[in-house]
């Protein structure tokens, strides 16, 4: 999204009144369309409308799926031969060309010489300069007070643009300006709710330049994301509450690079299908903050999804409150950072599916084990040796060495699933081992296949050996999400030990269905 300036492009419209214009074609074959002469999605423009003998001028963005060019601010415009700044009612037979205007191409930008304070309120007006905090001298609309700043050199100086209580329902754009201070974008800080920016049918807000965000609620229907930052956005963010936005959209999209920092608490009051989207770079990090989550908002796809150099750290974070849905889909790409919490700590309340991971839990040191034929985890590495693992198809692999064995039948059962809650479908391992009171030695070794959960009660030819080293590899789907607990059965029981070393992994690589990766023919 940028402010562009293009050649020949000139379009007739069939639009009629006062509103956004729906482009038809090229005036002429030595005309463009406004796409064909490079207008992408989201850029704004400098426009010129006629219709007969009425002109319109202004500042207008345009819409690539429509296709329309809205006609955001008037500059000037002449009307039944009256000069104004008044829209022009379109009779149905205008033309719309991109014009360089003399408003835009002349003007200086002012100075700063010192910080600067903007604001805007319900009862404003566009037309005020925006410095006073009262009806006759405050904005209207943020995205005035956005466009004024944008306009200004701010040199080192800060503006801030403070938004009364109230609700907001125009979409907002940043794309920066001139300067070496971040901007300040500031509602309610300490009642987020009581300023609502509240946008149908376009993402709240799109940032493509640094930004300090803060102290507003979020809300969109229809379609429109919470946040969207691109390229270089940079947006420092907190005292915020995402609210409700309609089904497929997102609270909070980094991606081409655009980046997220939060610096203090927020809340999540709503659903989304995601909580956060980061793709091609786009990054998202916060540190030693509280999320509050009120109301139980529902993840419809996840509540983090991160691919392609997209990237999270979440580092000591407080989550209050529960929310339902997958907590993660992390594919090639993607990482996320949670530190010594576990991507289990994420919102959620179903494992996620990490894509191209090993999924890894290892003993580093020996864990004894109940002294019982009944069936218990292998590990002990996490407090209850459980992974959460989604929908997928997944390789694994597992290599035990256990003593202290029974002497009289020192053998056992391998369990995948164990007493986990994931619904697991076409399995498939094999089993190697030696049961010998001294397996470390070169001994004959035995094995068995399994496609059950459960294997075979002695997964190698059973001995009188107290010692039991394994290697045990193969596949599963899971079919029905949720957490599968590596775990044996031991034929005789007794104390066995599961040596330090010991360990089990993992990796997810397709959705079920997937039957080949590659070019197979």
């Amino acid at each position: 999204m940028a402010h562009k300036y293009v050649n020949r492009a000139w379009m007739t419209t069939a639009t009629t009144g006062t509103g956004t214009v729906t482009l038809v074609a090229a005036v002429s074959g030595d005309h463009y369309t406004f796409a064909e002469a490079g207008m992408s999605n989201g850029d704004t423009a400098n426009y010129v409308i006629r219709d007969g003998d009425d002109v319109e001028m202004g500042v207008g963005t345009y819409t690539s799926s429509g296709t329309t060019f809205s006609r955001d601010t008037v500059t000037s415009s002449r009307i039944s031969g009256t000069a104004g700044t008044s829209k022009i009612s379109l009779s149905g037979s205008a033309t719309i060309f991109i014009g360089v205007l003399a408003a835009f191409y002349s003007r200086s930008r002012e100075v700063l010489t010192a910080n600067r304070d903007y604001y805007v309120r319900t009862d404003g007006n566009d037309s005020n300069d925006g410095l006073a905090n009262t009806s006759g001298g405050a904005f209207l609309t943020i995205q005035k007070a956005l466009d004024v700043t944008a306009g200004l050199d701010r040199a080192t100086y800060t503006v801030t643009i403070h938004v009364a209580s109230g609700t907001y329902t125009n979409a907002l754009r940043w794309g920066g300006g001139v300067g070496s201070v971040t901007p300040i974008l500031e509602g309610d800080t300490t009642t987020p709710s009581n300023v609502v920016l509240s946008v149908t049918s376009n993402t709240v807000l799109s940032v493509s330049a640094p930004l300090v965000f803060r102290g507003f609620k979020l809300t969109t229907t229809t379609s429109g994301h919470g946040v969207s930052v691109v390229g270089a956005g940079y947006l420092t963010a907190s005292a915020l509450n995402f609210g409700t936005v309609p089904s497929g959209q997102i609270h909070i999209v980094c991606v081409l690079g655009g980046k997220v920092t939060f610096v203090g608490a927020y809340t999540i009051s709503g659903n989304a299908a995601r909580h956060i989207l980061l793709q091609t770079g786009g990054v998202l990090d916060m540190s030693s903050i509280t999320v509050t989550l009120t109301g139980t908002p529902a993840w419809a796809s996840q509540f983090i999804y991160a691919d392609t150099g997209g990237s999270a750290s979440f580092y000591s974070i407080t989550w209050s409150g529960a929310s339902t849905g997958p907590r993660y889909n992390i594919q090639s790409g993607g990482f996320v950072e949670t530190y010594t919490s576990g991507v289990g700590s994420l919102p959620g309340n179903s494992p996620g599916v990490w894509n191209d991971k090993d999924l890894l839990i290892k003993q580093t040191a020996d864990y004894t084990l109940t002294s019982s034929v009944a069936t218990q985890k292998l590990f002990n590495a996490s407090t209850n040796g459980t992974l959460g693992l989604g929908t997928g198809v997944y390789t694994f692999e597992c290599e035990l060495y256990l003593t202290t064995m029974s002497a009289t039948s020192g053998n056992m059962a391998f369990h995948i699933l164990g007493g986990g809650g994931a619904t697991l479908g076409s399995i498939l391992y094999l089993v190697d081992g030696i049961d010998s009171t001294t397996p470390l030695d070169a001994a004959a070794r035995s094995g068995s296949a399994s496609v059950t959960s459960a294997s075979v009660a002695s997964v190698s030819a059973a001995g009188t050996g107290t010692g039991l080293v394994v290697r045990i590899h193969g596949t599963f789907n899971v079919t029905a999400a949720g957490t599968i607990i590596p775990s044996c059965a031991l034929v005789t029981a007794n104390a066995a030990i599961v040596k330090a070393g010991s360990y089990f992994k993992c990796r997810r690589h397709v959705e079920n269905g997937t039957t080949v990766v590659g070019e197979w023919s």
